[in-house]
């Protein structure tokens, strides 16, 4: 079984793993290869087939060196009392 791969459960069954008893449903139940709970149960799983994938993509989190990058909501407009500035309304009542 390939390194890495994700393997659902083909069939239903309880299987003893650390001294606990694992329940394991069909079609539900996702194991890691390589994982111990695996050892001579290889017969109840199968690859997990992937419906939707995508690329990974890493993005820049910081700013060209010297800017600084835009943090939180946007500052609102304010008077020179320090009131917030709200836009007029259309005063058509909707809403």
């Amino acid at each position: 079984m390939a390194n890495g791969q994700i393997y659902v459960a083909k069939k239903s069954a309880i299987l003893r793993y650390e001294g606990r008893r694992i329940v394991v449903k069909k079609d539900v139940t996702t194991v890691r290869s390589g994982h111990p709970i695996m050892d001579g149960h290889e017969d109840l799983f199968r690859p997990l087939a992937v419906v939707y994938d995508h690329e990974a993509v890493v993005e820049d989190m910081t700013a060209e060196p010297g800017r600084k990058r835009s943090v939180g909501r946007p500052k609102l407009p304010r008077d020179d009392e320090g009131n917030i500035i709200r836009e007029e309304s259309s005063g058509d009542g909707a809403g």
